[in-house]
This record gives structure tokens, sequence and C-alpha cells, in this order.
């Protein structure tokens, strides 16, 4: 198997060396490492404060892909 662009991410929280799965899912949907139990929320917002959450919000690469009339795909092994 032969792919064209390949791309690798650490996703280790950046609070944290354990990662969970919200932190996980949003370094790999925006390419930003972010903090434990955030989803597509910058590292600089405070968990639970819904106004730095809103000034922090992270683009995903679904929707950078949308806005440009592209499609994604994600393949993963795990």
């Amino acid at each position: 198997e032969r792919f064209e662009h390949v791309a690798l991410v650490k996703t280790y929280n950046t609070n944290a060396q354990v990662a969970d799965s919200a932190g996980t899912a949003s370094a790999m949907n925006t390419g930003v490492k972010t903090r434990i139990g955030v989803v597509g929320i910058g590292p600089e917002a405070t968990r639970g404060v819904c106004s730095e959450a809103l000034a922090h919000s992270l683009p995903t690469l679904g929707e950078e892909a949308k806005a440009k009339g592209l499609t994604v795909g994600i393949v993963t092994t795990t």
C-alpha cells in the first residue's frame, strides 16, 4: 500500500503525558495539541469557561476542507 501523502501526529495533551480521547480527537482533527477534557478548543482556554472556549475554538481539518470545496477522509490503525 502506498499513499501519496502521509501525516503523523503525537497526540499527548499539553497538560498531561497520558492523553484522553477528547484531547486526542482534537489533535487529530485540528492539528493542535490541547488540554485534557476539551474538544476543538485551544490549550489557552480554561476548561469550563465558556467565554474562553469561544475565543479559542479550533477549526477542524474537515471544516477547512469543506470551506475550500474539498472532501476529507481519516485512516487509522488503532
